[in-house]
């Protein structure tokens, strides 16, 4: 987690352009699916097709190239509206990646004091 945040707009004008579009992916519903062929073919899942404050960025290796890569997806996100948060899960998890989420997030809440006491 850091609060210097992926410039998104960079990335669409350069490596976004090099990326294969390709039909939904039917464990990630609703995602954006493209396969980046720089990179060992990654398939890399984006919640929208442009530049913005909450995109939210998951890569996952090629399982053909390494069938146990562990862990093999990734996730840059935004936690709380002011982190870049990134974490990582083994492929085999890829179609729980919302729940994941939703608990990563969770745990770092839990972390949080609702009443400091100075």
């Amino acid at each position: 987690m850091t609060h210097f945040r992926v410039n998104w707009s960079y990335y669409f004008d350069g490596a976004y352009k090099r990326l294969i579009k390709l039909p939904e992916h039917p464990l990630v519903p609703g995602m954006f699916h493209y396969r980046d062929p720089m990179s060992d073919m990654q398939d890399v899942f984006l919640n929208h097709d442009q530049p913005v404050r909450d995109l939210i960025q998951m890569f996952c290796e090629n399982p053909e190239l390494d069938p146990h890569p562990s862990p093999s997806c990734g996730v840059t996100t935004i936690y709380r509206n002011q982190f870049q948060l990134e974490y990582h899960f083994a492929l085999e998890y890829l179609k729980e990646w919302r729940d994941i989420d939703r608990k990563v997030k969770a745990l770092l809440d839990s972390f949080i004091q609702n009443n400091p006491t100075v």
